[in-house]
Parts: structure tokens; sequence; C-alpha cells
């Protein structure tokens, strides 16, 4: 039994030498199929094939299915994969040990085909772009590699002949310098015998020391202004001088690299930017794919496995500890951290075993565990190889597509409907844009991705509004065209059964939706020029189920409804809303910028229309203007009904729709109803927020209404928020009023002649020197002014009436420092009387009583009083209340009140009048003052 196993078994060899290495051929290194060829059972197969495995005959590759290749197949064709090594997780591995004499360096490099491909290709142009290269500048955290990828650029160079084998490579840190920019010239350009004292000859610099090689300036942002400058003439010219010779250029042939974890911009001369043409930014560990976290830390490990010559176990909870722990160091920070848990296990080594714990890691690690991690055994051990293949698990997008090919197939078997399907297509695609969305991987060909992403905006609603495609659904099929363009064909073999099915996919699609087949294969064209997309076999299907899932919602109509209109997107924005409210498929959209010519719209409409085979029926929506004669370019020969509505809005388009999706109407009946409801109606809102406003009316014109309210300014408070509004008498009744109300809320009317406009009151202004109703200018100004604002408003318009008169009297005293004085005066006579005057009674004693100031400055003689001894002995307690109020007054302008004078006064304040009119301006004239002065 034995020897026959083992004929077997060299029948199975025989097979997998002799069958090529590609991947049409992957399904002959299944067990599957290798048991039909050799005619035994699978279980069978599979078992010989593990054994092996075992015996280092084969390698397996653990994914669904299963592969197994010969070894010393492999190794014919460029595979050195090492004897330690029998099970790899995927096929991305296997390339990892594909040697050749033109391999490329970075193949080492982890994430060469993902987060740092870009990086990569800016790399090698910099390298190799002739004729010696260009500056670039690596810009990231610490720990991002930096340096590393400094080193493998000039590895690169020399395996590919840029550069000569024993080249040059000067590495400077710049932070060394940060304090000392002439040492740092010194060192850069070398210097001349006596160039400075201790200079005894000659010494060449670093940039002679890099000549035919390549110069990295690390932590450059660490340079003065001033060594930034002689860098910039440097990358310029190509040209500098040594110190100490400045009559002597010397040039050399350097590449040169810079390296910075500072943000450029904000730290480097403009000038020596403008000479870095590359700028590539390394991207943090977080930031970085889980798969590449996952495979940086098994590289880590193998290494340290590889220096001690013995095999490495590792815990469950201590792998995915460090898998999902945070690094603010990133990659440099990770390699110290498996350096670390490595030297702790080693001290308690077995002769050929390595065990990592929890308890070996370093215990920052261990404080940041989740609860999810506390689940995870210590206990359970695996090796490196096994630890690899419970950590590259396929990726996101095998899982789907396997998923997607299954189901269909069960479809095509008839074990579902197409619904059916969709439905599940549906679960296993939103678990897989889960993964999209949710990757924290931010790509450096972020700019390429946004273009891709305007482009794909512009496709899907270029042809119709039904596909035009939100942002966020951009961004998800815009991240999956990356990670399909991320994707190797040997990593998602496609067996004959997978063929079949995939064409009959294909067909299916191109068979009943020919509409999406056009959109589809237009997003692959772009994604195969912008992002190199190698294959469209599988983002044909992808991408019909994604299109699928984003209208899952909406019902398709059996009339189609397009929109055009003259306006940037006019017409996929009312199309929009309507498919959205009606939750339906009906409304497209072809929308007229002002540049975009008539004739280019028809043939759009036209070719939307010969798009629409085996539609009957068909309605335009339009919205004017040239629009409005479509009809004359649709031509006669159509095979359907077009119905045309002019004057096209939401609510037309939402009155179309309804009546289409309610499946009773004609064509005509519908075009007949819509007319019928549109019916334009109006409402006008009035403004209810207008400026508070006073009006001044005057029957002798303006000028005299302007008088009136210029007393009023000069008495508000300045924060009083009221309009002063000068009207003329006979205009406010030819409908100034009408435009006054529409503009402003008028609170009152003051003037000389009531106006009588309904609802707005009156008041004279001899209501308001006569303080007389006051109750109506209370009630107006209520919630302007505060109690103490008005009761200061009422004074002051009786107080500046008063100066208004006092100019044309007075003649060298100041009559706003004499009402000051007079203001007192009153105030005191009437608290000390315990009276109150009436305003007509206060104007005339404050021109009264500035008048008789005056006159006692320039010495005039006061008047005679007649029966003065009678009045003195008789109003001896008044005379004295006078005499205490006019004290301040008398004592400024160095004056006496004679006993007369209070007797004129006390004649007025008692009577209204005085005695002798001709010495004393004691009393207002019966005309108005504003008439008078007008």
């Amino acid at each position: 039994m034995r020897e026959n196993q083992t004929w077997i078994q060299n029948e199975i060899l025989s097979v997998l030498k002799t069958t090529p290495l590609c991947a049409e051929n992957a399904e002959r290194f299944t067990a599957a199929w290798l048991s039909q060829k050799l005619n035994y059972s699978r279980n069978f197969i599979s078992q010989l094939l593990n054994d092996l495995v075992a015996q280092k005959q084969c390698v397996k590759i653990n994914t669904r299915p299963v592969y197994y290749l010969s070894r010393s197949q492999l190794l014919a064709q460029g595979y050195s994969v090492p004897d330690s090594v029998s099970v790899l997780p995927g096929w991305r591995e296997l390339e990892g040990y594909k040697t050749s004499n033109e391999s490329d360096v970075f193949d080492r490099l982890i994430g060469k085909n993902g987060s740092l491909a870009y990086a990569i290709e800016q790399a090698k142009a910099a390298m190799t772009y002739p004729p010696q290269g260009l500056p670039m500048l690596l810009t990231g955290a610490t720990g991002t590699g930096k340096s590393f990828l400094a080193r493998l650029m000039v590895q690169y160079a020399r395996s590919q002949g840029t550069l000569q084998e024993n080249c040059p490579f000067v590495t400077i840190n710049c932070a060394e310098y940060a304090d000392n920019p002439e040492l740092f010239l010194i060192h850069l350009f070398g210097y001349k015998k006596g160039a400075y004292t201790g200079a005894d000859s000659d010494r060449q610099g670093f940039l002679a020391a890099a000549d035919g090689g390549v110069l990295f300036l690390d932590e450059v942002h660490a340079l003065k202004p001033e060594c930034q400058e002689k860098i910039f003439l440097f990358l310029d010219q190509g040209i500098y001088h040594m110190i100490g010779d400045h009559d002597t250029w010397y040039s050399c042939k350097v590449r040169v690299l810079m390296a910075t974890t500072e943000n450029p911009q904000e730290i480097l001369l403009k000038t020596l930017l403008r000479r870095i043409p590359i700028l590539v930014q390394l991207p943090d560990l977080d930031h970085r794919p889980p798969a590449e976290k996952r495979e940086l830390i098994l590289s880590l490990l193998q290494k340290e496995q590889a220096k001690l010559g013995c095999s490495v176990l590792i815990s469950d909870l201590a792998y995915h500890t460090l898998e999902t722990a945070h690094f603010p160091g990133n990659v440099g920070q990770l390699e110290n951290t498996v350096k670390v848990s490595v030297a702790n296990a080693f001290l308690r080594r077995t002769e050929n075993q390595l065990e990592i714990h929890i308890q070996d890691l370093p215990a920052y690690l261990g404080s940041g565990m989740t609860f999810d991690l506390l689940q995870c055994s210590d206990q359970t051990l695996h090796p490196l190889q096994s630890a690899a293949g419970e950590a590259q698990v396929q990726s996101g997008y095998g899982v789907f597509n396997r998923a997607l090919l299954h189901t269909f197939q069960s479809y095509l078997d008839r074990q579902m409907s197409f619904d059916s399907f969709l439905a599940v297509a549906y679960i296993k695609l939103e678990q897989y844009a889960d993964t999209l969305i949710q990757d924290r991987w931010i790509t450096p060909q972020e700019e390429i991705f946004r273009n891709l992403s305007g482009l794909i905006l512009s496709l899907t609603s270029a042809h119709s509004s039904r596909r035009r495609l939100s942002n966020n659904k951009i961004k998800i099929l815009t991240r999956y065209l990356a990670d399909a363009a991320r994707q190797r064909q040997q990593e998602f073999p496609l067996d004959t059964q997978d063929k079949e099915t995939v064409e009959a996919f294909q067909a299916l699609i191109q068979q009943r939706y020919p509409l999406e087949a056009r959109q589809i294969r237009e997003i692959l064209e772009l994604a195969v020029n912008t992002l190199s997309l190698s294959s469209t076999l599988l983002p044909t299907l992808d991408l019909f189920v994604f299109l699928q899932y984003f209208s899952r919602d909406l019902q398709r109509s059996s009339v189609p409804v397009v929109i055009l209109a003259h306006g940037y997107a006019v017409a996929s924005g009312i199309a929009e809303v309507a498919n959205q409210w009606l939750r339906t498929q009906m409304f497209d959209a072809i929308d007229m910028p002002a540049d975009c010519r008539f004739d280019d719209v028809t043939a759009r409409l036209n070719e939307y229309i010969d798009s629409l085979e085996g539609c009957l029926e068909l309605i335009i929506l339009v919205d004017m203007g040239s629009l409005e004669n479509i009809s004359e370019t649709l031509g006669c020969e159509r095979k359907m009904n077009i119905g045309i509505l002019s004057n096209v809005s939401t609510k037309l388009a939402l009155d179309v729709g309804s009546m289409i999706m309610e499946g009773t109407h004609s064509l005509k009946t519908i075009l007949e109803e819509a007319c019928r409801r549109s019916v334009h109606r109006y409402e006008m809102i009035e403004n209810q927020h207008k400026a508070n406003a006073i009006l001044a009316v005057c029957s002798t014109g303006i000028a005299t209404a302007e008088k009136v309210l210029a007393l009023f300014q000069s008495s508000l408070p300045a924060t009083a928020k009221v309009e002063l509004i000068p009207v003329d008498y006979a205009s406010l009744h030819q409908g100034r009023m009408t435009s006054l109300s529409a503009q402003y809320h008028v609170l009152l009317i003051v003037g000389t002649l009531d106006a009588a406009v309904p609802g707005i009151p009156f008041v004279s202004v001899e209501e308001l020197v006569d303080q007389k109703n006051m109750d109506v200018l209370d009630r107006c100004l209520k919630g302007i002014l505060t109690e103490d604002q008005m009761r200061r408003f009422k004074r002051g318009i009786i107080k500046n009436f008063s100066l208004e008169n006092l100019l044309n009297y007075l003649t060298i005293l100041n009559p706003n420092r004499i009402l000051v004085y007079v203001e007192e005066i009153l105030d005191r006579i009437q608290e000390k009387c315990q009276c109150s005057f009436s305003g007509r009674t206060i104007i005339g004693l404050y021109l009264h009583i500035s008048c008789l100031i005056e006159r006692l400055v320039i010495g005039k003689e006061p008047a005679q009083y007649p029966d003065l001894e009678t009045f003195t002995q008789r109003q001896a307690e008044f005379i004295q209340v006078v005499q205490d109020s006019f004290a301040p007054v008398c004592k400024a302008y160095n004056i006496t009140l004679p006993v007369s004078e209070i007797g004129y006064l006390y004649d007025y304040i008692e009577q209204g009048s005085v005695a002798n009119k001709a010495d004393s301006v004691a009393e207002i004239q019966n005309d108005d003052f504003f008439d008078v002065h007008s």
C-alpha cells in the first residue's frame, strides 16, 4: 500500500512539474482537478498532497480553493521559497519569494502595491530621470520609513545602472547643525587652507564626497534660512564655493534627497521648495491598510527568528495586541516593540523554540487592550507560518467576488430567482462597502482619486439623472476601483467553472440592462486610464451590483420623462427631486448651460431617445424659449408617441409623474390634465421688520417740517432707533403716505397742522411746548424709550425750544451754558415751592431768566418794581428761595440779583406775564415760532 501511495505521489509531482505556472492553469494545481486527472477520490489526493507538503516537496497556497505547487518547479521558475516555509496564505506572499537577475529592490518593501505604490513610482522617477535625476523631498512622521526608502532608492539606481555599483551614499543629519549653520556650510562645501583658524589644509565637503552618488539631507527642516539658500543655489545651478575660496566655482554630479517630519510649506524657503519637483508623503502606520500592518509584524518577527536560529511562536493574545495597538512612532516603534518582545521571551527559550506571550510585550501595549482582545487566548500558540495564515485572510475584494460568483451560479442552477440573487448580493456588498468606508488608509494618489471621482460624477449625470450618484456613493465607487486596481490576477484565479459563470453574468447584463452596461463600460475606461486597472472581468459584475444597489428602492416607470431646461443643473435638480419624492426611475435630465448650443441639446435628446429601445411613449418637459420648439428637431419617423409640455417646474414634474404612476391615464389625458393644473397663484408677504419713523408735517412747507425734526433730533437719546422724516403736507395726501407706510412703521406725526391720517396719532408743536397730550407720546414711544429716557426727552423738547429762541435774544452770553444754569434754577424753585410749572411757563422762564442774567452781567439798570416794600414783606420766603436758587449763577458771573427782578419773576410765575415788557423778554408771542423764523 505504501509503495502504491509513493507511486501516486510521484504521478502527482510529475503533473505539477510539467504544468506551466500561470493564472490560466491555476485550476490544475487543486486537489479537485488532480483527482479527476488521476481517477482517485478527492480526499485521497488531498491527503497525499498534504503529505508532500510535510515532506517539503510541495508548497501549499492556503486560499479557497487550496493550491499545491511543486518546489522544484517553483525554483525553476524563479521562486526561492525556503524549506522552513511550507504554507503560504496567498499568491501575494509567493510573489515575495520571486528572484530574478532584474529583480526590483522595492519588492522587499511591504506596501509596494498598496499605500507606498505612489511613493515608489515617484522614487524611481527621481533616481532615473536624465541626466542626474530630480531632487526629492520625503515627508512623514517619525518612523514612517523615510531613511529606509532613501537607501532603497540608491540600491534601485545601482541595480538599474543609473549609478555605479560602488557610488557613494552620504547621509547628513541636519538636526546636528541646527544651532551652528556655519559648521554645516563648512562640512557641506568643504574649506580651503587658511579659511579659518585651524584650517591647516584643504578639505573636501559632503558634496564632493557624494560626487557621482547621492546626498541625503535628513531632518532638513532644522537648517537655518542661510543654509537653505546655499542648497538652493547648488540645486539651481549645480555649483558652489568652498569656504575660504569665493573666486572659484566648484561643481559635482550629485542626486539630492531630503527628508523632514515637518510641513515643508511652513519650514522651507519658497525658493528652495520651487527647486524640489517631487514631494512624497509617507503615511503613518495607522493610515496604512490593516493587511500591511500584519505583514510588517510577521516580517519583523521572521527577521528575529532568522537571527536566533530557532522557531518563534506567538500567542493569539500577543499577536492581536500588536495588530491593534497604536504606535505613535510608526514602523520604527513597531520594530523596537518586536525586538523588545523577542528579547523578553528569549530569557525563557528552550533549545529550539521561543514563545512570545502577552507579558513579553511592553507594558504600555497591554494597558490599551480592548474587551475583544481579552477574549483571545494567551495559551494558544502559533508558529509564524500559521500566524501568517490566520492574519492574511482573503481580501474584502476576494471575499465579495467569491460570494458573488457562487450566488450567481445558484441563480443559473435555478436554485433562486434573480431578485433573490440581488438580495443576497446586496448583503455581501454592504459588508464589503463597510470595509471600503472604514479603511483608514488614505492613498498618496489622493489628487488622482479626486479627479476620478469628478469624472465619474460627470459621467453618471451626463446621460441620465436617474443614475446621478451622491457624493458618498461616488466615494464608495472610487474606493472600490482603487481596491480593484490593487488586485492581481494571481490573487483571484478563475477556474473553468468561474469563467463560465462570469460570461453568463456579463451576457445577462448586456441583454437585460443595456444602458447600465454602457455606463459600466465608460466607468471602467476611466479606471483603466487613471488607475491602470488590469482586468475588467470582475469589476464589470461588481459595478453592476453597485449600481443596482444604489437604485434598489426606485421603481421603474412605464413612461419615461426627460426634462430640458436652461441653466447649469436646473433640469438635473428638478429630475432628482422628482425621482426622490416619487421613489421612481422616471425622470431624466438634459441641462442647457449658458454656453451650450441648441443643436448640442437636440443632438443629446435624439441620442437619448434612440437609447429607449422598445419604448412606446415619452414625455418631454421644457422650460421656455427655443426649447419650446424642440418638436421640430425630433423627426417624423419615431415609432413612439411623444408629448411635450412647456414651463417646466418641480410641481409640473410631480403632477406628470403621479399620473403616470397611477397607470390609468392616456398620454393625451396626462398632458391635458397637467396643463389644467398648472395655474399660477401669488401671495404677497409685507415686510414685518420695518424701521420705526416719526413724520413731521407743516402747512407752510418742508423747511418748517425740517426745523420741527431738528428739535426732535436734539431731544431724542442717541440710542433711539427712530427715523425722522420731514414730509410736505400736500404730498402726504397725494400717495406719499402709502409708500412711507410700506417702508416704515410710522409711530406718529408731529407738526403745525393735523394731517388726519387714519390710524396714526398726531401731536402738535403747541402740545409739545405746553406738555399736553403727552399720553399719546408715551404710547407711541413705549418700548423705544425707557421711562427715564422719556422724561428727559420731554424736558429736552422744552429746553431745546427755548434755546432756539435764545439765539435771537442773547448777545454776549453762550445760550447753551446759560440754559444749564437756568435749568438748575427752575428745578430748585419747583422743588422748594413744591410746584410744577407748565411747559409754556418753563419756556417763558427760560427766556426771562436768561435775558435777566445777561442784563445784570452788562450792568443795565434793573427795572423798578411797584410797591417793592410791600412785596418784600409779604414774599420774604419766596425771595429767599429765589436767591438761594440763583446763588451759583450769581457767583459764576459775579452779579447780584435785585429784589425788584425777583418781583417780576414772581408775577410771571403767578400770572404768566410781567409788568415791564420793554426791559424783560418774558413772553412768547402768539405767533408760531417756526412760522416766524421759517
